[in-house]
């Protein structure tokens, strides 16, 4: 595999040869010799909501300092909106014409923090509904649970595999789960509507 570092490291010393003072390409706080240099992502000013689920990828779970419980749907929001809030690797190639530092950045992924400083960074501007309804109809940021909507979203633990994320996002909706991960809050062979419109079928038991 081509060390890209490397034939950047090797070009810079020729550049330095002839541009650069004796021991320039040495110096250590220079961003050309940053071994793993990161640009932060931006912060929320402040976190008036506290991310208690998320699995990452389709949604997460809110709680206020009243203790309200909401609903955020990850997979509702461009994904291009998250960018400016997560880190990412920060790679010298060099100075362009004008002299300036020339940048890349690496890849980066939707993570719990990047979900967290979103929602709070935007909460101002969120449009916050309350039940199964609201949920359903896409059009607001966050929704608070009710009885009804933490039922509705109980059901759809079957689609949750892994059985520790599975039980954690029960109790994150606030579901009683037992010792052997059932809770009679989930039914079982259910048909119902996803946030998409789409019909599934739900059947969870032990040993699923």
């Amino acid at each position: 595999m081509m060390n890209i570092r490397k034939i950047i490291q090797e070009e810079l010393g020729k550049v330095f040869s002839e541009n650069y003072p004796l021991g320039a390409e040495y110096d250590s706080r220079a961003p050309w010799n940053q071994v793993d240099n990161t640009k932060e992502g931006e912060r929320a000013a402040k976190i008036d909501y506290k991310l208690i689920w998320t699995d990452e990828k389709e949604f997460a779970l809110f709680k206020d300092a009243a203790g309200n419980t909401f609903v955020f749907y990850v997979d509702g929001v461009d994904k291009s909106e998250f960018e400016p809030y997560a880190d990412r690797e920060e790679i010298y190639m060099g100075r362009d014409e004008d002299g300036m530092p020339d940048l890349e950045y690496g890849e980066w992924e939707i993570n719990d923090d990047v979900i967290l400083n979103y929602v709070n960074d935007n909460i101002d501007d969120a449009k916050i509904g309350k039940g199964v309804d609201d949920y359903e109809s896409g059009n607001y940021e966050l929704v608070m649970l009710d009885d009804e909507l933490r039922d509705y979203l109980a059901e759809t633990a079957s689609y949750i595999r892994d059985e520790k994320k599975k039980s954690s996002f029960l109790r994150a909706l606030g579901v009683q789960v037992s010792e052997g991960g059932v809770t009679d809050k989930i039914v079982n062979n259910k048909t119902m509507d996803t946030p998409t419109g789409t019909l599934f079928t739900i059947d969870l038991g032990i040993g699923e």
